[in-house]
């Protein structure tokens, strides 16, 4: 029931279905830090990989052991060396994390052989002679001055937790050799008394002397096993020695850091715009008002703990046609699986249906928000007396011409047209049509004809770029070479006269990197820009830019970066590129984008909406299976619903089943004829009903064979009982064929 739904939805994540680069080998401190990470699990070299061991000196004595008997636990050993290879390459993390990214989740294969092998070893040492465990002396006297010269020269290991796994390297080795010398003894005594006090009274002095020793022996096994444990906690929570102990939050950092963007929008919006709404729907049941609202920087999934509906997402898995609409309008997230907003983007929070914007009239407010006065939210009172905690504060503006979830068009837009244009004219055309992924027939008007042209009115403004004392020709592909700028990195200055009252893009057109020779280099970068009015700073924002070998990479090579609507005009725009490696863009342009023809294209979507809409919310969880809504259409129309297009989905236009489009790559649409309409979605998990079927058929042959099993049983036992009753030599004639 579990099982096979989540599989499904695996199997459809745009992390795994991109083809991906996929490294030989890991970097050279995955290696570097392997066996620290054995013993203490003490660096973050391998936790980027999900490789999370500290087995302790325990453990490692234990493996020690298994290969120092050369005639046995072959099978051990082959075990070993292969997983430890397969741990040396992300090709095999690749392959066993579903073909997604390298990661080594399946650890707990690698740590049960070890455990496996450690309990052998364990059971086996007790038992074993003074050769063995001279052997195993040496071993461990290697292995420590290995440990202690990585120490000297910092190139592995912690001091702290080298200390503790050589005292109980040697603790243990030193305690298993006295073991073997001292019983060797009382075994000699033993038989020479054994004919003067009989033999079996020294067989029982004998065993009775190993108990002892076999007792003392784990008592140290107990404590090497405790000391390197307190090693390892020591090495993961000290300050001073790992950033895992900033990885926690005092009570003050966890409430100040949910009561931002999420408890604004229940504040100001629940519990002020909409109140009256909501108090309705409370008291009649009448379905409760939806909406939308999206700010700068929201705080990841808090959302979920007020109740309330954002543009942020983060979470393992999501829906690839997202990430594929995120890379068609170039936006700025870092990872294919988490974004924040649509950019700030006015055309792109009007199709999303975004009806409020939290934020101030200082960082600027996108096209067409008007400020609701008197309202405004600030954690401040939390905690006030407490120092470095996540303050926010905010004021709340509703969208003029904000969409319903739900707006029609006569309009489409077919995908080869949609791809042909660039990021600036796609998002100009989302605004007149609806994209679709077929034709829906002759009822309804194609974009990009003589008949119906797609209007453009942005404006490329020309630029004068440049980097430190180096100027860049009009065309020419452009090249920072990291070691060339200063200690911080370089800054690309882009020079341009801005228009008044529109948006403000850098359009970075074929973004790549190389890493400096003979390195692997950075995957990941958060590039800043920054744009001016004069010599006044308007706006930063950050360009999530990641290369093919990041296991989270967007893939992503052009970006458009939205300096934010404002009346005043912009003039300079700077990219901040870090010190190392290089850096080449095919082409950066600056493009301003007017908002003349706006409030028109939105009122055209908005003729004919969607109205008496109903979430269906189940409980408090914000969760729903079933959207209700009445629409009335004086033509046939496309309907776009902004609900992420979803396999599970299934429509119904009164009460007949109809078909869901795909509209804008990442929504839903229905094609509608006139007249009027009740309009209803229903919600079933892929797979769930396979799943259930599957499970209940599983647990039928189980009951089955349970009843086939014991009925067999009963049967075996009772021709078994018969059989011991019948007298002895019952059969013997027969046997000898005698009568």
């Amino acid at each position: 029931v579990v099982f096979l739904p989540v599989v499904l939805r695996f199997l459809q994540d745009p992390r795994t279905a991109d083809n991906k680069s996929v490294p030989l080998l890991w970097p050279l401190r995955y290696y570097r830090n392997f066996l620290d990470c054995f013993l203490t699990n003490g660096t973050s070299a391998l936790s980027e990989s999900w490789t999370y061991m500290g087995f302790g000196a325990v453990a490692l004595l234990g493996v020690i052991y298994i290969f120092v008997n050369r005639k046995r636990h072959f099978d051990l050993k082959a075990a070993f060396i292969g997983l430890t290879c397969l741990l040396m390459t992300p090709l095999a993390g690749f392959v066993l994390n579903g073909f997604s990214y390298p990661a080594n989740r399946w650890m707990w294969a690698y740590a049960l052989l070890v455990a496996f092998m450690t309990a052998t070893a364990v059971s086996e040492m007790t038992e074993s002679g003074t050769g063995t465990t001279g052997t195993i002396i040496m071993t461990t006297f290697v292995l420590a001055v290995c440990i202690c010269v990585c120490v000297f020269w910092e190139y592995t290991f912690s001091r702290a937790s080298a200390q503790a796994v050589v005292i109980a390297l040697f603790g243990l080795a030193a305690v298993l050799a006295g073991r073997a010398v001292l019983l060797e003894r009382v075994v000699k005594r033993r038989q020479s008394d054994a004919g003067t006090d009989g033999f079996e009274t020294a067989q029982e002095s004998l065993g009775a002397v190993k108990r002892k020793i076999t007792v003392r022996v784990q008592a140290v096994l107990l404590a090497c096993v405790l000391l390197t444990a307190a090693s390892a906690g020591y090495f993961d929570f000290s300050a001073k020695r790992s950033a895992k102990i900033f990885e926690y939050l005092s009570r003050a950092q966890v409430e100040t850091q949910t009561a931002k963007d999420a408890a604004a929008a229940a504040q100001l919006i629940d519990g002020n715009l909409l109140k009256s709404e909501f108090d309705t729907a409370e008291k009649t049941g009448s379905p409760k008002p939806f909406y939308r609202y999206t700010t700068y920087n929201p705080e990841n999934n808090t959302s979920l703990l007020y109740g309330v509906s954002n543009t942020q997402y983060y979470w393992s898995l999501s829906n690839p046609n997202s990430a594929q609409f995120f890379s068609e309008t170039g936006q700025l997230n870092r990872m294919i699986h988490q974004y924040d907003n649509l950019d700030d983007r006015t055309f792109l929070n009007e199709i999303a249906g975004v009806r409020y914007f939290l934020g101030n009239d200082q960082e600027g407010v996108p096209f067409g928000y008007v400020k609701k006065e008197g309202l405004s939210y600030s954690n401040e009172d939390l905690w006030k007396d407490t120092d470095n905690l996540d303050r926010y504060t905010c004021e709340v503006y509703e969208n003029q011409y904000a969409l319903p979830i739900g707006f029609t068009s006569d309009k489409w837009l077919s995908r080869k047209d949609y791809e042909a244009m660039d990021i600036p004219q796609r998002q100009q055309a989302l605004m007149q049509g609806i994209l679709l992924e077929e034709d829906p027939g002759e009822s309804f008007k194609k974009l990009g004809t003589a008949q119906t042209p797609v209007a453009f009115n942005d404006v490329r403004v020309p630029v004068t770029i440049s980097c430190g004392e180096k100027e860049f020709a009009a065309g020419e592909k452009l090249v920072f070479d990291g070691s060339e700028g200063e200690e911080g990195g370089s800054v690309v200055t882009i020079r341009f006269n801005g228009q008044t009252d529109c948006e403000t893009c850098l359009y970075i057109r074929g973004l790549e990197y190389q890493p400096p020779e003979g390195r692997a280099g950075t995957t990941k970068f958060l590039l800043p820009v920054t744009g001016y009015r004069g010599d006044q700073s308007v706006v930063s924002k950050q360009i999530g830019f990641t290369t093919p070998m990041d296991p989270w990479t967007t893939g992503r090579k052009d970006f458009l970066v939205n300096m934010r609507y404002s009346i005043g005009a912009l003039d300079r725009i700077d990219l901040s590129l870090p010190s190392e490696g290089t850096f080449t863009v095919d082409s950066i342009e600056v493009v301003c984008q007017p908002m003349t023809a706006f409030q028109a294209q939105a009122e055209a979507f908005r003729a004919h909406s969607m109205t008496d809409l109903d979430i269906h919310e189940m409980g408090r969880s914000g969760a729903t299976e079933r959207i209700t809504g009445h629409i009335e259409m004086d033509a046939p129309g496309i309907l776009c619903l902004q609900i992420p297009r979803s396999a599970g989905w299934t429509a119904y236009v009164d009460g007949e089943k109809t078909r869901i489009l795909q509209a804008d790559t990442m929504f839903s649409a229905l094609l509608l004829p006139s007249g009027s309409h009740n309009i209803e979605l229903r919600w079933q998990t892929p797979g769930l009903r396979l799943g259930a079927v599957i499970s209940a058929g599983v647990f039928f042959l189980l009951v089955l064979f349970l009843l086939l099993y014991t009925i067999l049983s009963a049967i075996f036992h009772a021709a078994e009982r018969r059989k011991e009753r019948i007298p002895k030599g019952y059969y013997s004639e027969v046997k000898t064929g005698q009568e």
